[in-house]
C-alpha cells in the first residue's frame, strides 16, 4: 500500500515537473542588438504588392540564414506591442549561408501612425512611427534596438 501511493505521489511530481518547463530554454539568446525597418512586402510576378511589413532582423549573422526571432504581438488600437523571446533554430533544413535572425508583420491594419513597443528580457524600447511617402520613426527610448531604412531583399 505504501510503495503504491508512494508510486503514484513520485509520478505526479514527475509529470508535474515535466509541465512546467519554461518554453524559454528552446529559444538561442540574440546575441547582441537588433534592428528593424519599415519595408514594402513581397514582390510577386515584377510588381510589388504595396503592403507594408516591419521586419525585425538581430545585427548578429547567424550560420543559417533561416534563423527566426521568436516573438509574443499584441496589437492594441494604434499600438503594436512586441516582446521578442529569442531566436528558433529553422525547422527542417538550414540554408547554408550567413545571416540574421529575422521575423516579419503585416503592419497594414496599423494605418499611417502608430506607437511600436519592442521588448526584449528586462528591456523595452519605444517609438513613434508615422508612414506618408516614406516611414518616419522617432524613437522616444532605445536602449537594444534602432530603425535603419532597409530593403528586406538584401537579406
Amino acid at each position: 500500500m505504501i510503495k503504491t501511493s508512494l508510486i503514484i505521489a513520485l509520478s505526479i511530481v514527475l509529470f508535474l515537473g515535466c509541465e512546467n518547463q519554461d518554453d524559454e530554454s528552446n529559444y538561442l539568446d540574440l546575441g547582441g542588438d537588433i534592428f528593424f525597418s519599415i519595408v514594402t512586402d513581397t514582390l510577386i510576378d515584377g510588381q510589388w504588392t504595396g503592403e507594408l511589413s516591419l521586419l525585425i532582423a538581430t545585427v548578429d549573422e547567424w550560420s543559417c540564414m533561416n534563423y527566426l526571432i521568436e516573438t509574443d504581438m499584441d496589437l492594441i488600437a494604434t499600438a503594436l506591442k512586441i516582446d521578442i523571446l529569442g531566436v528558433t533554430l529553422p525547422d527542417g533544413v538550414c540554408l547554408t549561408a550567413f545571416g540574421p535572425a529575422t521575423t516579419k508583420y503585416n503592419i497594414v491594419r496599423l494605418g499611417s501612425d502608430f506607437e511600436l513597443e519592442i521588448s526584449h528580457g528586462s528591456q523595452t524600447d519605444e517609438y513613434h512611427v508615422t508612414i506618408a511617402d516614406s516611414a518616419i520613426v522617432l524613437p522616444k527610448s532605445a536602449s537594444f534596438s534602432e530603425y535603419r531604412t532597409f530593403n528586406h531583399q538584401d537579406l
